[in-house]
């Protein structure tokens, strides 16, 4: 099981260098991440329970320097919402706001876990 730690890592890479897009004309949500850091996509694929993709090559215009390759991972529909819904508590305005302008209602906040040990009710 992926750590509430893991998924704080994946929300902050997805904060800084993910995209929330819409597919199936505008119906679904598909969340995307391409870098060119093909360890974090990997380590990111793994967390929200996808597959890297890549590499890719870039084009380069005319006296350009050569491009490194970029890594994808993406998410769509169910998976994107899922996903979303564990990374939430940690994703900043930017992430949120976009949910909200493409008219996708940001996913219930996870139930709080007890702490190990801890009793649901206190006792008497």
């Amino acid at each position: 099981m992926t750590s509430d730690e893991e998924w704080a890592w994946a929300a902050g890479v997805f904060e800084a260098a993910g995209a929330i897009v819409t597919i199936n004309g505008g119906k679904d949500l598909r969340l995307a991440l391409h870098l060119v850091d093909e360890d974090v996509v990997r380590r990111y694929a793994e967390i929200v329970q996808s597959r890297p993709l890549g590499p890719y090559s870039s084009s380069r215009g005319a006296g350009e320097p050569e491009r490194r390759p970029t890594y994808r991972c993406n998410l769509n529909c169910r998976f994107a919402l899922a996903a979303l819904a564990r990374m939430w508590p940690w994703l900043g305005d930017r992430q949120r706001n976009r949910c909200h302008e493409l008219g996708f209602e940001p996913p219930r906040p996870l139930a709080l876990r007890p702490a190990p040990g801890a009793t649901a009710r206190p006792t008497a």
